[in-house]
């Protein structure tokens, strides 16, 4: 069973993601608290974003990659939500036998 999270996120950047990929923090978190994590890895880009690691979701059959902090108080701060393919590939196993 997953631990309940405190989560925070910024709500301009909440409704760019609803208005630009149709999908919400509030889902996403949604999905997390229903054991649909896929993952949890240290930022491909730790130079820059040494500070955050990113859950890999899966959400309507596909992988989204949620960059994120912990706060100081321990609240989970939620980035943004990125589509991809080649997480959809590696974690859910579609698309690549499909492709040549």
């Amino acid at each position: 069973m997953t631990k309940k999270c405190n989560y925070s996120f910024s709500a301009e950047k909440n409704y760019k993601l609803i208005s630009k990929r149709k999908v919400s923090f509030e889902e996403i978190i949604s999905v997390i608290e229903s054991n649909c994590l896929l993952d949890i890895i240290e930022h491909p880009n730790p130079n820059k974003y040494s500070k955050q690691k990113m859950y890999i979701i899966k959400f309507n059959e596909y992988a989204y990659l949620m960059p994120f902090i912990i706060e100081v108080d321990g609240t989970v701060f939620l980035k943004t939500i990125i589509p991809r393919r080649k997480a959809t590939q590696k974690y859910l196993k579609i698309g690549k036998s499909n492709e040549k």
